[in-house]
C-alpha cells in the first residue's frame, strides 16, 4: 500500500496491514483514497469493484446504525498475479479517539457508568492496586499518575 488518505489527511500505519486516521468532529461524509505501490495492482475499498492502482470512495457517518464512529473500512489490493492483500482502515472522529478500550483494576474489568467515569468493586482492605488503561487507538497515549504510554499500568 503506497498510502491511504481520508479527506486529504494521510492515515498512519499502526501495523503492516492496519491504518488509522482522525477526522474533524463535524465531518459527515469523507472521501477515502487508497493507492497501491504498483501501478498494475487493483484496489477495492469497502467492497467496491476493483479499480487499477488507485481507488476512491465516499464514507457517510451517522450517529446511529452501521456507520457509527469508529468505522472500519476494509481495503483489498490485488496484485497483477491475482494475489490479494487485505488492509483495515479505522476512522475516528476527534472525540471518539479519546475513549478507553479497557480499564482494569487488579485484573478486574471496570464498568463504564458515564462519559469518563468507571466503577469497579474492590476489597476495602486493599492498600495498593494495579490499574491498566488502554486507549481505543494506538495513536493515543494514556496517562496514569502523569506517566504516559499506549497501555498504561500503575500501582
Amino acid at each position: 500500500m503506497a498510502n491511504i488518505t481520508v479527506d486529504g489527511i494521510e492515515a498512519i500505519g499502526t501495523s503492516s496491514n492496519s491504518y488509522e486516521v482522525i477526522i474533524p468532529e463535524d465531518t459527515t461524509v469523507s472521501e477515502v483514497i487508497a493507492r497501491a505501490n504498483d501501478s498494475k495492482a487493483e484496489i477495492s475499498i469497502n467492497g467496491t469493484a476493483y479499480i487499477p492502482w488507485k481507488s476512491i470512495t465516499s464514507v457517510t457517518y451517522d450517529s446511529s446504525g452501521s456507520n457509527m464512529i469508529p468505522i472500519k473500512v476494509p481495503i483489498v489490493v490485488k496484485a497483477e498475479n491475482g494475489t490479494e492483500e487485505e488492509y483495515l482502515l479505522t476512522i475516528y472522529k476527534e472525540s471518539s479517539i479519546l475513549q478507553l478500550e479497557s480499564l482494569t483494576i487488579d485484573g478486574q474489568d471496570a464498568t463504564k457508568t458515564s462519559e469518563g467515569v468507571y466503577s469497579v468493586i474492590i476489597n476495602r482492605d486493599l492498600t495498593t492496586a494495579e490499574i491498566t488503561a488502554k486507549a481505543v487507538s494506538e495513536l493515543v497515549k494514556v496517562s496514569i499518575n502523569n506517566e504516559i504510554s499506549q497501555v498504561q499500568t500503575a500501582t
